[in-house]
């Protein structure tokens, strides 16, 4: 199994200090790659596209991308309000074996039929649930 960390910034965690954003040493350390200024391009269930032109083959994601994720092909059909994913109990979008955080992503349920709400405490729940999950 590799490992890739893959960041269209300059830095890692950009939004916090240059300190913390340094910590990448830690993950070098235990092998993992770490793709600096580089942007995903598209992920369609087998290979992952990088702006760079490189493709890595992958059957498990886990993407973060703020509020705003993208798909590409026959993984639009589960875009819904214009950007955000229709996802089962497990954090996957339909068909696919890629998991995301729920901030990005809506899941249909009696409680919240039109997805949770995009708010700080609602990404924090759904953080620990993508940890169980994963």
């Amino acid at each position: 199994m590799q490992i890739h960390i893959i960041e269209k910034e300059s830095r890692l965690i950009r939004a916090m200090s240059t300190e913390a954003s340094e910590r990448q040493r830690n993950f070098k350390a235990v092998r993992v790659n770490i793709w600096l200024n580089t942007a995903v391009t598209f992920y369609d269930g087998k290979f992952l596209g990088l702006a760079n032109g490189k493709q890595i083959v992958s059957y498990a994601v886990i993407w973060t991308s703020g509020v705003r994720g993208r798909l590409s092909g026959d993984q639009r059909k589960a875009i819904v309000n214009d950007s955000r994913y229709s996802t089962d109990h497990f954090n996957r979008i339909e068909g696919m074996r890629i998991s995301l955080p729920l901030e990005t992503l809506r899941h249909d349920d009696a409680k919240h039929p039109n997805g949770h709400p995009m708010v700080a405490p609602v990404a924090v729940q759904q953080g620990k649930l993508l940890s169980r999950n994963l």
